[in-house]
């Protein structure tokens, strides 16, 4: 009886638990979570922050910082101060009448209102034909789930999952506009799944909208849980992802679906009709005033949006390397699509405006010859952040992308545009003119960088990075060894979420001694994250290739191919691709793929790789010659060599030749 009058005295109030109802139903796509609302409610006059909205979920009057009295302890459900109530309600378009229902009852009527309202908006499913299954999971599932997640969708079904999930955190607003239009949820049951507080909500969300539950139980301890209706199957997927699970899942989305959905014959073609369709590329942005500050502006603009970009599943997005042939270049659009691959590309140029930057950008369909959007931002260096998170969000309303569109740059922002200059330079001469002196030139550029903000999490990123390449390479001493650990445990202290951070994590245990294994992990979490970084893929690649899976690696040297068409000269990219090549015994294409850049030219290894493919060909010649260019520049002594080709290449290639090949090399003058 207590309980009954707890919950009715709710009725007549605008109460945080009727608040977060009104934010979740997404009754208005753009007000999702508390810190839009905040600013929708700025915006009307009524003028209060994200902490002051925060506060009213806590127990507070956010304005007096006084304690109140729970409403509805069961459900923690507290009062907003009245004097909100009506610009809240004037947003939701929600009357005072709706108010008098009770919590439970307020949150049906939002959800069932949503329902029937026409749908649009940032949730636009349109585009698909299949039916849309969304897959909720717990974050620490992630790692496990992704290779089923690909083969779900290369057996044609339309899924889409979170790959920004977070447990702590209450949903992403992508995920809520998926769940309004799915036509079904598999659910991956487990520990952490249970223990999830995002999880629960969007598990609310599905079954306020009423979609189909399929659970997949991850491990056999799990207790299951209560649904309002009945799964339409569950099915135990163990340890391991047996061909018996596999065949029992699709056997029971089938049984939702009906017909089975079209299966994509193999990658190579899903990637290949990717490229004809979603995909883009940001040519690099102009810089109209001849002005040095901002040159490196706009380098920046170019390097940020094609990061964040990358960061969105469905897109394929182009190399900044391959677009920066088309630097101060007005090419014609049949020549974009045909030397970039790309469908779309997006331009834009910098101006000084006064004593702030106009920044101009627009998006084009290279195939119809047509601008889709255009826009003009004005500020100061600290409102280009604004301007980039604008730009992306307007692609992806454009092309009606479903993918993570907020928070792409996954904490890396910096307020100091000195800070900010000199890592993209870096990291620029890191990954695209890597040979010494240019490597140098990037760990200089990361140093000055941390003078300017020291905890600047990407600056100690690219810090490791470019010193672990100089160890690889040459020009600096494994003494520094120590140097780089530090700067790559302190990058992940600051930011462990960032692809960035994540890949320079892989770069320290692979010049370690640690198994090669350990540096997959980290660099395959930094592709999951961002994968159309071409950098990384080829890295991921060729770490695939130097623990034998070097089948796997060639399937993904086709995508690293695709994202770097314009530019397959690219030195870091060519030397990881090559790579591969020799991993699967591919020997002439490898040596071929290795000396198409000139920039490595300069690298001892290179030459050793290069002379090792030429010898397991027997074309000796080409491998004394190889041998010769290595001792003709600075190079370090056989022992290392010797190592690198016992215990850190090809394992999937025999001893006795790798011998054979030192021994050539011995022959040849390498001590």
């Amino acid at each position: 009886m207590s309980e009954n009058i707890a919950a009715d005295r709710t009725a007549g109030c605008l109460t945080t638990h009727k608040l977060q109802a009104l934010l979740d139903s997404g009754l208005m796509p753009g007000i999702r979570c508390r810190k839009s609302l905040a600013q929708a409610m700025t915006d009307a006059g009524d003028k209060i922050s994200v902490h002051g909205v925060e506060g009213w979920f806590k127990n507070v009057d956010s304005n007096y910082a006084l304690e109140r009295e729970s409403l509805h302890p069961e459900h923690r459900s507290y009062l907003v101060p009245k004097r909100r109530w009506s610009v809240i309600l004037s947003l939701f378009e929600v009357s005072s009448d709706d108010l008098r229902q009770i919590d439970d009852q307020f949150r049906d009527t939002c959800f069932t209102r949503k329902r029937s309202k026409p749908h649009s908006g940032d949730g636009d499913t349109s585009r698909f034909e299949m039916p849309l299954l969304f897959v909720l999971y717990a974050a620490d599932d992630g790692e496990e789930l992704y290779d089923e997640f690909l083969w779900l969708r290369h057996r044609g079904f339309n899924i889409w999952w979170d790959n920004s999930a977070n447990d702590t955190s209450v949903w992403s607003a992508p995920a809520a506009s998926v769940i309004e239009s799915a036509d079904a949820c598999l659910l991956y049951e487990s520990k952490s799944f249970r223990r999830s507080t995002r999880c629960a909500r969007e598990l609310q969300l599905v079954e306020d909208n009423n979609l189909p539950v399929f659970i997949a139980r991850l491990d056999e301890s799990s207790l299951g849980f209560a649904l309002r209706t009945e799964p339409k199957g569950i099915i135990r997927r163990g340890l391991t992802s047996s061909l018996v699970y596999r065949d029992q899942l699709l056997a029971t989305l089938h049984s939702f679906y009906g017909d089975s959905p079209s299966q994509a014959s193999t990658p190579a073609d899903s990637a290949r009709a990717l490229a004809q369709s979603e995909s883009i590329a940001v040519l690099p942005i102009a810089n109209f005033s001849g002005a040095e500050a901002l040159t490196f502006i706009a380098q920046g603009i170019t390097e940020d949006l094609s990061t964040m970009l990358a960061r969105i599943p469905e897109l394929l997005v182009s190399s900044r390397v391959a677009s920066q042939a088309f630097a101060g270049v007005l090419a014609q659009y049949s020549q974009l699509q045909k030397e970039l691959g790309v469908r779309y590309v997006v331009e834009g140029s910098v101006r000084p405006s006064r004593d702030q930057v106009r920044l101009n950008v627009g998006l084009t369909d290279l195939q119809q010859g047509v601008q889709l959007w255009a826009d003009q931002f004005d500020g100061s260096f600290e409102d280009i952040y604004d301007a980039e998170d604008q730009i992306v969000a307007s692609i992806c309303s454009q092309l009606k992308l479903l993918g993570q569109r907020s928070m792409l740059h996954y904490g890396a922002r910096t307020g100091n545009i000195d800070c900010w200059r000199y890592f993209h330079l870096g990291w620029f001469k890191s990954f695209v003119e890597p040979a010494m002196p240019s490597l140098q030139d990037a760990i200089d550029c990361f140093e000055s960088a941390l003078t300017y903000e020291p905890d600047y999490a990407l600056a100690h990123a690219g810090l490791a990075n470019a010193l672990g390449t100089g160890m690889l390479w040459g020009g600096v001493g494994p003494e520094r060894y120590d140097e780089l650990k530090n700067h790559a445990l302190r990058a992940y202290e600051l930011l462990p979420t960032n692809p960035s951070v994540l890949y320079a994590r892989g770069m320290m245990e692979f010049v370690g001694t640690e198994p090669l294994e350990n540096a997959l992990v980290w660099v395959e979490k930094a592709v999951n994250l961002e994968p159309s970084n071409a950098a990384y893929l080829a890295a991921r690649a060729y770490l695939l290739a130097q623990t034998g899976r070097h089948d796997e690696g060639l399937e993904l040297c086709k995508k690293v191919r695709l994202v770097s068409a314009g530019d397959l000269r690219q030195p870091f990219i060519n030397y990881m691709v090559s790579n591969v090549h020799i991993g699967a015994s591919q020997f002439e294409l490898g040596a071929r793929t290795m000396l198409e850049s000139e920039g490595l030219k300069t690298v001892d290894f290179v030459w050793f790789v290069t002379g090792y493919a030429w010898f397991m060909l027997d074309n000796l010649p080409a491998a004394a010659e190889a041998v010769q260019q290595m001792l003709s520049g600075t190079h370090r002594p056989l022992s290392l060599f010797t190592y690198s080709l016992h215990n850190r290449l090809w394992p999937q290639h025999d001893a006795v030749g790798k011998q054979a090949y030192l021994s050539f090399c011995e022959e040849q003058g390498l001590r």
